[in-house]
């Protein structure tokens, strides 16, 4: 039927969004487990013991949401909360100089794909709130960075990342 290219791609049947988004978070939860596991252990030697921790029970608490049966919107879930604490970890530790905006926008991205009602768009606000408040406890010295490499900041450092991440994320 060409008027309906949905319905013709898989013969007569309508596509389903609902199920294709149940097999494509099952598909991304396992990459980024099995890409998580390499980043955590090619990591490990350069951790303090308590990134080590943390890190370790993120990672664990991932695992079961990809393998363990859970309600879609926990697995969903999960997978954004954790995509943010990467960012969350990754600005704290060298703020604008960080890729930690590739994490927030990857949140957003399956905040869009993944959840209905609103949910990217609450994604989107608190990544714009974190990287704002990060920025602002920066500049006044109340979050200096953790990572003894990062340069100085000010405020023309964190304003057009600010800015890159509003940018790319509303686009």
């Amino acid at each position: 039927n060409p008027e309906n290219p949905a319905s013709s791609q898989a013969g007569s049947a309508p596509f389903q969004y609902d199920r294709w988004r149940v097999t494509f978070l099952a598909t991304v939860l396992r990459v980024v487990a099995g890409l998580g596991l390499l980043l955590i252990l090619s990591n490990f030697p350069l951790m303090g013991n308590f990134e080590r921790v943390i890190f370790s029970v993120v990672y664990l608490a991932f695992l079961a949401a990809t393998f363990l049966p859970m309600p879609y919107t926990v697995k969903a879930g999960t997978l954004i909360f954790s995509g943010y604490l990467m960012g969350v970890y990754t600005i704290l530790q060298a703020g604008p100089w960080s890729g930690a905006v590739s994490y927030f926008l990857a949140t957003t991205v399956f905040a869009v794909l993944l959840f209905d009602r609103q949910v990217d768009r609450w994604v989107f606000l608190i990544n714009l709130a974190t990287i704002s408040l990060a920025g602002i406890l920066n500049i006044l010295g109340y979050a200096p960075l953790a990572s003894a490499e990062a340069p100085a900041t000010g405020l023309m450092d964190w304003i057009p990342y600010a800015a890159d991440y509003l940018v790319l994320a509303i686009a």
